[in-house]
């Protein structure tokens, strides 16, 4: 009885490890042609997926973003997936559509080929489509903000008056006690070239996540003003609403850590929410999610203003932390 139930064990264990195999590579060459369909239709699936993927990068490059390496590595993989399972299905398909001995039977060498290689590329596009379901925070991430600033841009050189200010505005950006800075001074006691070479070194001292330098001018134009700062954010405004516009700068601002908004050549009084930017003396309630944000953002945000107008900058020395230097003309020659 015991070796009756020890034969048909043994004659499973040798059909599993012969007739199997077997089977399989038979089916290589009489199923090639279902090898390919499932091919193919892997194929389409990974297609889809590229096509989509590379619709969000396109979009946040758009956005200055950067794209993270595992999901430029997977585009281009997938890319030559593509290109490689093409070449495969439709040339060497054909081959094995040619009959042998003068056209009387199926070339079953060529099409075993075919069937196995069929099998093997579908597994690993299966792989591939396996890893590519990137989540959207997945793709992308924000760039530090890249601005050119002309290399002649210094200006302090053998102004002791001058270099002394810098000094203790770049001071001031590092105190955690100050938000607003104030510069004025009379035309062309250097206030631009002042407020030029703190974003240069700013940038340049990765003393803060984003930096952006906007001049106002005369006759302030509120939607670019918008659109400079919406730029360095990497985010792109399409409301033509100044409240809303300003809305979306301002909750996009709020997820930094760290920033510094330089304003230049400020000629007249308005109000800075209306550029999105939160400000420091905010009521700020009790404590929760969005209160601890902007807490935080409080702490780490800085604003540059520099004017012709003494009584301008002045006005705001009623905000919270706000520090106010001056720039005389006759420094230049001092």
């Amino acid at each position: 009885m015991a070796l009756e139930l020890f034969i048909p064990a043994i004659v499973q264990t040798v059909l599993e490890y012969t007739i199997g195999p077997v089977i399989r590579h038979a089916g290589y060459a009489f199923r090639y042609a279902k090898k390919l369909t499932e091919l193919k239709n892997k194929v389409e699936e990974v297609r889809v997926i590229r096509q989509s993927l590379q619709n969000s990068v396109t979009e946040a490059e758009r956005g200055g973003d950067e794209i993270q390496p595992i999901v430029q590595k997977w585009l281009t993989d997938a890319e030559k997936a593509i290109q490689k399972a093409g070449e495969l299905t439709e040339g060497e398909e054909e081959e094995a559509k040619k009959r042998c001995f003068a056209g009387g039977c199926p070339n079953l060498k060529t099409r075993y080929q075919l069937g196995k290689k069929a099998a093997k590329e579908a597994l690993a596009i299966q792989d591939l489509e396996n890893k590519g379901n990137f989540d959207s925070t997945q793709i992308s991430y924000r760039a530090p903000a890249r601005q050119i600033i002309s290399s002649s841009v210094h200006g302090f050189e053998g102004f002791p008056s001058r270099v002394s200010i810098f000094q203790e505005v770049m001071d001031a950006l590092s105190d955690p006690n100050v938000n607003m800075i104030g510069v004025y001074g009379m035309p062309g006691a250097g206030k631009t070239t002042l407020a030029r070479e703190v974003h240069k070194q700013a940038r340049e001292g990765n003393l803060f996540d984003v930096v952006a330098i906007v001049t106002v001018s005369v006759k302030p134009e509120l939607e670019k003003i918008q659109d400079s700062i919406a730029g360095v954010l990497g985010l792109k405004l399409e409301e033509k609403t100044a409240d809303v516009r300003a809305n979306r700068i301002h909750q996009r601002m709020l997820k930094e850590k760290r920033a510094l908004i330089i304003l230049d050549d400020l000629w007249e009084n308005f109000e800075l929410e209306n550029l999105g930017i939160p400000l420091t003396n905010e009521k700020i309630g009790n404590s929760s999610p969005e209160v601890e944000q902007r807490k935080n953002y409080i702490m780490g945000c800085k604003l540059l203003l520099t004017s012709r107008n003494r009584d301008l900058i002045w006005e705001r020395r009623k905000s919270l932390s706000f520090k106010i230097y001056q720039l005389r003309r006759h420094a230049l020659y001092s």
